[in-house]
């Protein structure tokens, strides 16, 4: 075996840990390699280089577990299990990889142009692109639907630091099992059930944060997501921070719901969504998380307009602010 074939036989075996070349046809030959036009060849190298990077960590967890005296074959597998129940999300070579199945007489070319959104061709039987479609925003309506009853909880906990009625913070959270226990003792605390609805909302959000599908979550995963969510430990303004952005986050996810299902009634297909999402980007009129002010008159007048809430995280000379409009009033 010549040193050539030697370094493509490892590529692929890491292309293949980070699970490209595992359906039938997805590694092309070297005389389909060839065939290929300079801007399919980008686009293949890249879902190679993206599976490379992928395989490339896999094969550094199965060196450090073999180092450790871990079982790498059960722990692999785990892993790749682990995998398996993340939603998959379809890159631009995998839609044109579909395209091409539902119609044998298709170009790579022609495939490729339907799956940017750049062309329509008749496919033979459209309703398979407009049912894989609408499967994907049926997904996307489904997520959403999830996280409402999440959003109603944070969303009051919210209201209630903003309002001055319940506050956190490392001295907070020593006080209030104290608190609780004069309470029970019948000496009424003060705003001590808003305290109390705001601490359970806390730690109803940690066991949610994982990813739906992502399979079991470790002790090491629970305390990341711990220090990332907010809590009763946490400065008032840092836990607005953090219950805003992840309501902002949602409220975004809704309006670019809204404009994909609005692009499919157009196109008949979900297939170059990501490309006009660019374009919307360029224009400056992409759904963003957090708006971006420079000056206090612009965030006066974004208020005025009502465009701008009270409590609403924005980005102020750089760095992320709560809004409060007693600031401005």
């Amino acid at each position: 075996m010549s040193f050539g074939q030697l370094k493509t036989s490892g590529g692929n075996f890491v292309s293949r840990l980070g699970g490209f070349g595992d359906d039938p046809g997805e590694l092309l030959t070297q005389q389909q390699i060839q065939a290929l036009s300079p801007e399919e060849l980008n686009i293949y190298n890249l879902q190679r280089s993206e599976a490379q990077q992928a395989g490339m960590r896999e094969l550094a967890a199965r060196l450090s577990d073999a180092f450790a005296g871990r079982d790498i074959v059960g722990r692999a597998q785990a892993r790749a299990e682990s995998k398996l129940k993340e939603p998959k999300t379809t890159s631009l070579i995998q839609n044109v990889q579909w395209i091409m199945s539902k119609d044998p007489n298709i170009t790579y070319r022609e495939a490729l142009e339907i799956a940017k959104g750049g062309t329509t061709i008749n496919l033979g039987n459209n309703q398979k692109v407009v049912d894989y479609s609408l499967k994907q925003l049926e997904d996307d309506s489904a997520l959403i639907a999830s996280q409402q009853p999440l959003v109603d909880k944070v969303s009051t906990a919210k209201t209630l630091l903003l309002s001055g009625d319940v506050e956190t913070g490392k001295l907070q959270e020593f006080f209030l099992p104290y608190k609780q226990i004069f309470d029970s003792f019948g000496f009424p605390i003060e705003n001590l059930s808003e305290q109390e609805f705001v601490n359970s909302t806390f730690k109803f959000l940690v066991p949610r944060m994982r990813e739906k599908g992502s399979g079991s979550t470790s002790d090491f995963e629970i305390v990341t997501f711990e220090a990332a969510a907010p809590s009763f430990g946490k400065t008032t303004d840092g836990n607005l921070i953090l219950m805003g952005t992840w309501l902002q986050t949602a409220e975004r996810d809704k309006k670019i719901k809204a404009l994909k299902e609005k692009y499919i009634q157009k196109n008949n297909s979900v297939f170059g969504f990501d490309d006009y999402l660019l374009e919307l980007e360029e224009k400056g009129e992409l759904p963003t998380i957090y708006q971006n002010f420079g000056e206090g008159d612009e965030v006066e007048s974004a208020y005025k307009k009502g465009k701008l809430k009270d409590g609403d995280i924005i980005i102020y000379n750089g760095k992320l602010e709560v809004f409060r409009k007693e600031d401005i009033i």
